[in-house]
Parts: structure tokens; sequence; C-alpha cells
């Protein structure tokens, strides 16, 4: 079962479980994939990003108590390198990235409405919210989000959005750096049909946070 494709360092990772949720790396090399040595045991896996190295994040449920947990490749295997059982874990759209020995890692909070979107910033298991309040911007839409690093900076982006009646949606969208002290930026709002695939890149001098059919420039 395919899980999540990531570019990450200028090669593209694939991520595939089988049906005992084993979870394996791949990685393209010319027109082939090879499998990195080693696997991980999870319910849902998503890649991250380490110094362009691929990550795997994984949830585990052990005695009634979910966790993230995430993995790092250290020679023929996995190393786990943090975990966190942090309230309501939501979607993740992404896994963590480490940057100068911090592993950031996005949270979407479902067990409440509207769904609450925050970063952390730890390693092992020890963790802190990286702002002091959740990184929602409306009063009523439910937020979800990921981590991107681009520009030497991790950035968090994300989306807030609100039902309407007729099935549609009115939405934010908004970026925010995480590694070092920045103001959220609200990139766009309006009716939209619900969250898209996000993220941001660098390209020449310019950072762009980009939706499904969006984009917006933060220089």
């Amino acid at each position: 079962k395919f899980n999540s494709m990531e570019s990450i360092g200028g090669r593209l990772y694939a991520l595939v479980a089988n049906s005992s949720s084993v979870h394996r790396v791949w990685v393209k090399s010319g027109n082939q994939f090879s499998a990195i040595p080693g696997s991980v045991k999870g319910m849902i896996g998503v890649l991250g990003e380490d110094a362009s190295q691929p990550l795997i994040n994984t949830e585990v449920s052990r005695r009634g108590v979910t966790k993230r947990e995430i993995w790092k490749p250290r020679g023929s295997k996995w190393t786990k390198i943090g975990s966190s059982n942090h309230a309501g874990m939501g979607p993740q759209t992404r896994g963590s990235i480490t940057r100068r020995g911090s592993i950031y890692l996005s949270m979407t909070d479902a067990d409440r409405m509207p769904w609450k979107f925050e970063v952390l910033k730890g390693a092992g298991r020890n963790w802190r919210p990286v702002t002091r309040k959740p990184l929602n911007l409306s009063r009523g839409g439910s937020a979800q989000g990921r981590l991107a690093i681009a520009g030497g900076k991790v950035w968090a982006v994300w989306q807030e959005s609100t039902q309407r009646r007729d099935g549609t949606f009115d939405s934010l969208f908004a970026v925010r750096p995480v590694s070092r002290p920045g103001a959220p930026k609200i990139l766009w709002k309006g009716r939209s049909f619900g969250p898209g695939d996000l993220d941001v890149i660098r390209v020449g001098n310019q950072t762009w946070p980009t939706d499904t059919a969006l984009v917006a420039i933060v220089r």
C-alpha cells in the first residue's frame, strides 16, 4: 500500500506499507526504485526530512495510548529518535523535520471542534509547543497543515476551513516560520471546496507557499 511520496535533497522517496502495516522506504535512482534497508511497523506512516535524508513518522497504539514515533535510517536499520503522545492527534500529511539538532513535529488536535493546529519542537520524549497558542487565526475554522523546509527555515503551512450549507467552505491559507521568530501571514481568504495539498518551496531568492490551486510569494 502506497502511503506518501516526497522530494528530499533532490531525490524522490516513496513510503510503502504491506498488509501488516510494516513500512519501507524506496528511493528513485534513474528509472528504478530501490528499497532502503530496514523497516518500521505502525498504523499510519508519512515521510519527513532530516538533512536531505528521509524520516518515517508512524502512529502506534499501546495500552490504549496513541503515539507518534519518528524514525531515522542508520546503517542497515531504522532507529527511533523521538516519540510524542501529545493530545488530539488528527490527520498528518507530512512527517517531522529536523533542523540544527531539533525535531519539529506538526500536530492537529482533532479531539475538539474546531480543530487546532500547532507545531512542537523537541527530541526524544521532551517536546514543547513552538508558540504559546495554536496557530489558528480564524474563530471557527478547523485547521490542518504540514511542515516544510525552504530557504534555510522550517515553515508551518496550513488551511482553516468552515463548512457552508451548500457543502463548500469559508477558508484561509496561511504560513509562518517556526524555526526562527516570525509572524504568520494570511495569504488567501475565500470560498473553497475544502483542504488541498500544501507545501513551501524555494525558487531563486523567493519562498513560495503553495496550495493546490493557489500560489503566493513570501520574500
